[in-house]
């Protein structure tokens, strides 16, 4: 409902949201298709920090994810970090495995780690276990 509300008063919105609904929505092809995507220019709270964040529309959220919407954590999953890196989003690692250094210049796979994973920029939950 975000995404439709934005449309209506951004002609190149409606027109990007049309062609995403041309796409295909097997979990295979999503996989290796070119990731797109584009601003709303709507902005919501984050719901753990606080924080606003931007929203954006993409091509490659799978329809077994949310209800519509999904908040991407590209520190932590490999497809929002590919999408984060093309568009100069920020990538925040929330999530720390002890011995590992986190760095946004590649992904790596122990980024997605949910056995070892401590929670850390993630205000009271700081130090909890993933």
């Amino acid at each position: 409902a975000l995404a439709t509300h934005a449309a209506q008063s951004n002609p190149e919105l409606a027109a990007f949201i049309a062609e995403c609904k041309k796409g295909s929505v097997i979990e295979a092809d999503m996989a290796t298709m070119e990731k797109k995507g584009m601003p709303t220019g709507l902005f919501v709270t984050h719901p753990l920090t606080g924080e606003q964040v931007e929203v954006w529309v993409g091509n490659y959220v799978l329809i077994t994810y949310g209800d519509g919407a999904v908040m991407g954590v590209p520190a932590h999953d490999e497809r929002d970090f590919a999408f984060a890196k093309k568009y100069n989003l920020p990538i925040k690692q929330v999530v720390a495995v002890e011995g590992k250094a986190y760095s946004t210049d590649a992904w790596q796979e122990w980024y997605a780690d949910k056995e070892h994973g401590i929670c850390v920029a993630s205000g009271k939950y700081d130090g909890l276990n993933y």
